[in-house]
């Protein structure tokens, strides 16, 4: 009766383990499921599965966010190191963006296709929405700025606007043309 409960409890344990094994592996890569569908659905290589991976490490990143200041009429810039636990995100550098000019900036999606980003943006907040020219141009050069440092296989930006080609009033960008590439081959 003894050596029967013995097993009992061992065999919850294992399964207790292996629960907490998996667990931790689906949070691991949680934040990039994304990502993964849109690169496998696209190129159906394991090559983009491997590039995700890569950005799955804890590392340390130094950024630079270069922005245009609407009460001192200049451009600043805001270097930070920030260690990214699980895997980083674009996301992250448009939400600081987004602080920094005290302005509400809503991305409806970020998507990733080879090596080409595509952000969707809400037509209800900036860079759509409430920004002149000028202040919505310096937003989408910032955001591609940092994301095409930050992301060294990502060569092209792409906007979009609540899923449809990029129209503000001010710039409209066909969704088929990138917003901006990468000035160099050199991606070291």
């Amino acid at each position: 009766m003894f050596y029967s409960k013995c097993k009992i409890i061992v065999m919850l344990m294992m399964i207790l383990a292996v629960t907490v094994v998996s667990a931790a592996s689906c949070s691991k890569t949680h934040n990039t499921e994304k990502y993964k569908e849109s690169s496998q659905a696209s190129s159906g290589t394991d090559k983009r599965e491997e590039d995700i991976n890569d950005y799955q490490k804890s590392e340390e990143i130094t950024y630079t966010i270069k922005y245009y200041d609407v009460i001192e009429d200049s451009i600043k810039e805001f270097t930070e190191t920030k260690t990214f636990e699980n895997s980083v995100e674009p996301e992250f550098f448009i939400e600081k963006l987004s602080e920094l000019i005290n302005t509400k900036i809503i991305v409806n999606s970020i998507k990733i296709d080879g090596n080409k980003m595509i952000i969707d943006f809400s037509s209800e907040s900036a860079p759509l929405n409430g920004t002149g020219s000028y202040e919505e141009t310096s937003i989408l050069d910032s955001i591609s700025d940092v994301l095409l440092n930050v992301f060294k296989d990502i060569d092209e930006i792409y906007i979009t606007a609540d899923g449809k080609d990029y129209d503000s009033g001010h710039t409209s960008l066909p969704a088929d043309t990138p917003y901006a590439t990468r000035k160099n081959e050199n991606k070291g």
